[in-house]
């Protein structure tokens, strides 16, 4: 190769790949599904509780981003695949997310989880300790597929190895099976339950929440981004994070 077609081609590859880094540090792809309070898109618009905080951080930091609708499922499945410079609001950070995903201080703070039963299931009623569900083979927990529930109920969940039915849906799906006795109890953050009951056009007094006295911290959620999006970037959100806490 010649001194002059070798400096050419050296310098028209460091021009490619500073416009390939500054491409990703220019725009995000904010993925997010509807599940109310947290991330809401209807015809009002889009909104939510850690959704609009999301939005307001990245304004803030001056992040260019898109807003894209989507479900958990194919939010989980661009992470693993290695899709560039996307970013998704309120997800819990754990072991084996970190192995394909990059994660914020956190964004926001649930509530110490519930379960949540009927009225109808007076024997459940009378415990109050998750560890103790788990291990009781006469009850059956639905859960949604692939979601982690926290490090304290994943890990009872790996030790106590519950009846479980999991399902590809969203919590409504959830609400109403359990109206339909298919399972004994699910999980939930209180946050949601006012909105879920409501939008499954249900009454709140059929149902029956159980606070776990072993379950006493809510569960933190991050931002979490795909692993090319820079270490830099993610700062300088963090940043803006920790200033509205």
């Amino acid at each position: 190769m010649k001194k002059k077609t070798k400096k050419f081609y050296l310098i028209t590859l460091f021009i490619v790949v500073i416009f390939v880094k500054l491409g990703f540090a220019q725009k995000l792809k904010l993925l997010f599904f509807h599940r109310p309070p947290y991330y809401i898109y209807d015809k009002n618009g889009v909104r939510g509780i850690i959704l609009k905080r999301a939005i307001y951080v990245l304004k803030q930091a001056k992040v260019e981003f898109e807003l894209e609708l989507s479900t958990p499922n194919r939010i989980m499945e661009s992470f693993k695949r290695g899709h560039q410079n996307i970013c998704s609001p309120g997800w819990f950070k754990t072991k084996e997310r970190t192995r394909w995903a990059k994660f914020s201080v956190p964004i926001y703070q649930n509530k110490p989880i519930v379960l949540l039963t009927g009225k109808w299931n007076q024997r459940l009623i009378k415990f109050h300790s998750l560890s103790q569900i788990f291990r009781l083979r006469s009850y059956t927990w639905g859960r949604i597929k692939n979601f982690s529930y926290g490090e304290v109920i994943d890990r009872y969940q790996q030790q106590f190895k519950p009846r479980t039915i999991n399902i590809d849906g969203d919590q409504l799906n959830l609400i109403h099976m359990l109206k339909y006795k298919r399972f004994s109890y699910m999980l939930i953050s209180p946050e949601e339950i006012d909105f879920l009951i409501a939008s499954a056009g249900y009454d709140k007094k059929n149902f029956v929440i159980i606070h776990l006295k072993d379950v006493k911290k809510g569960n933190k959620r991050y931002l979490m981004f795909s692993k090319d999006v820079s270490d830099r970037l993610i700062k300088k959100i963090n940043e803006f994070i920790l200033k509205i806490q």
